[in-house]
C-alpha cells in the first residue's frame, strides 16, 4: 500500500496497478483495496478490465460506491456500467424475515456480546459501560456485573460467565487509564470475579474468545494479531499463534470434536487452526462467496455461521466446508440489510436458530468514542434467523 500510495502522488498507473494486485493477494477481501484496483485499471484506459472487476463484486452479492475520485464517478456514469450498477442496487435489497427475540428500551449500551443466560433470559455485554445484563422476553433487565472494560463477547461455561474486555475503543473510561484488554470470569449467580487474566498495552484487542470444555480460553486479538490462549492449567495469557497472513481477527469459533479452531479475519478470509499441532491452513473457497468482513463467527453440523458487519450490505451467512475444514463448499446469505438493523455483531446457535444482536450502534459513535449522531442510536433489539 505504501508503493502504491507513491505510484498514485507519482501518477505511476502502471506501478498503482501492480503495488494494488500485490496487496490484493495479502488483503484478498479488503474492498478498499479492491475499489482502488478498479481506479488503477480506469487510470490505465483498461476500463474492460475495470468492469469485469466491478461486475465480479457485483457477482458475490456486494454493492461498492463509485466515489472519491473523478475518473471513477465518470465510469460509473457511463452506459457501459448501468448494467452492473444495476446488480448492485439490487444486491441492497433485504433478504429474510425479520423474527425478533428481544426488543429491549436502552439506546446507550453499544451491546456487542450476547450469551444465553437461562431459559427465559439471555446476557448482554456492553462495550460503552462495561455492564453484563440479563434481559427477559419482555425487556426486563437486571445487571449481574459490570467489567472494568467495554464486554466485547461473553461465554458462559460451568456456572462461569467469561468475558472478553478491552477498555478501549467506546468505552467511557478515565483519561489516564492504562489500555488493556482480559478474559475475566464472573460467578453466574452472582457476578462476583472469579478470575482475570489480562494483558497490558495498546497493541491488544480481544474481539472473540472460546471456551473448551477442559477450561483452556482462546482468544482472538485484532491488533496484533494473533491468538491468544490459556491451558486449564496456565495461570495467564500467552500466545498461542501468530501467522503473516493474519490482518484483522474476529470472530473464533472452536471444533473439540476435530481439535479445530475456526478463525474469521476482517480481510484475509478465514482460516483453521489445528489444535494439537496449532497448523494454520487458509481456508479455500471454491464458491463465490465473500469470506471477508465477518465479526461473529460459528460452528455447527459443518457449516460455519458469519456475522458479516464489513461488508456493503450487511448480511448473516453460511459457509458449509469440507470434511477436513479446509473448503469452502457452498454459501448462502440467511438474512440480509433487513431495516431494524443498526450493525449486526455477535450472536449464539441455539437448536436450528442463530441468535444475534441486530443493533450494536457501531456507525453511530465516532472514532475518539464519543457519540456522534445521538438520534440515530436504536434501542437493544435481538433477532433470530433459522440456520438450516
Amino acid at each position: 500500500m505504501t508503493a502504491a500510495a507513491a505510484a498514485f502522488e507519482g501518477e505511476d498507473w502502471a506501478a498503482l496497478d501492480s503495488a494494488l494486485e500485490n496487496a490484493q493477494q495479502l488483503r484478498p477481501y479488503s474492498l478498499y483495496v479492491w475499489k482502488n484496483r478498479i481506479l488503477a485499471k480506469i487510470l490505465l484506459g483498461k476500463k474492460r478490465e475495470a468492469r469485469a472487476l466491478s461486475m465480479e463484486i457485483a457477482d458475490r452479492g456486494l454493492s461498492m460506491t463509485m466515489t472519491g475520485h473523478a475518473a471513477l464517478e465518470e465510469f460509473a456514469a457511463s452506459d457501459a456500467f448501468s448494467i452492473i450498477a444495476d446488480r448492485m442496487n439490487d444486491n441492497l435489497q433485504p433478504i429474510g424475515m425479520e423474527t425478533i427475540v428481544l426488543n429491549g428500551r436502552q439506546t446507550d449500551l453499544l451491546p456487542e456480546a450476547v450469551a444465553p443466560y437461562s431459559e427465559k433470559s439471555i446476557l448482554i455485554g456492553s462495550v460503552r459501560s462495561g455492564a453484563i445484563t440479563a434481559y427477559d422476553p419482555a425487556g426486563g433487565s437486571n445487571v449481574l456485573a459490570t467489567a472494568p472494560g467495554g464486554v466485547f463477547d461473553l461465554e458462559i461455561r460451568k456456572n462461569i460467565v467469561w468475558a472478553a474486555v478491552n477498555n478501549q475503543l467506546a468505552y467511557v473510561k478515565e483519561k489516564d487509564a492504562l489500555p488493556f484488554a482480559a478474559v475475566i470470569g464472573f460467578e453466574a449467580d452472582t457476578g462476583a470475579i472469579l478470575h482475570e487474566f489480562q494483558i497490558d498495552g495498546e497493541e491488544s484487542l480481544f474481539g472473540d474468545i472460546e471456551i473448551s470444555k477442559s477450561g483452556a480460553i482462546f482468544a482472538s486479538d485484532s491488533i496484533t494479531p494473533q491468538i491468544v490462549w490459556k491451558s486449564a492449567n496456565d495461570q495467564s495469557l500467552s500466545q498461542y499463534l501468530t501467522d503473516s497472513r493474519f490482518v484483522n481477527l474476529q470472530g473464533i469459533a472452536l471444533d473439540e470434536r476435530k481439535n479445530r479452531l475456526f478463525v474469521a479475519d476482517y480481510l484475509a478470509g478465514l482460516f483453521v487452526i489445528d489444535t494439537k499441532t496449532r497448523e494454520v491452513t487458509k481456508i479455500a473457497n471454491k464458491t463465490t462467496g465473500w469470506l471477508g468482513g465477518i465479526d461473529g463467527l460459528y460452528f455447527t453440523k459443518g457449516c460455519l455461521l458469519g456475522i458479516q458487519n464489513g461488508t456493503t450490505p450487511q448480511r448473516l451467512v453460511k459457509a458449509c466446508l469440507n470434511n477436513s475444514g479446509t473448503e469452502v463448499r457452498s454459501f448462502a446469505v440467511l438474512q440480509q440489510a433487513l431495516p431494524e438493523w443498526r450493525e449486526p455483531t455477535h450472536g449464539f446457535v441455539a437448536e436450528n436458530n442463530l441468535i444475534y444482536i441486530a443493533t450494536s450502534n457501531w456507525p453511530s459513535y465516532a472514532e475518539d468514542g464519543d457519540v456522534k449522531d445521538p438520534e440515530s442510536l436504536k434501542p437493544i433489539l435481538i433477532m433470530s434467523t433459522p440456520i438450516n
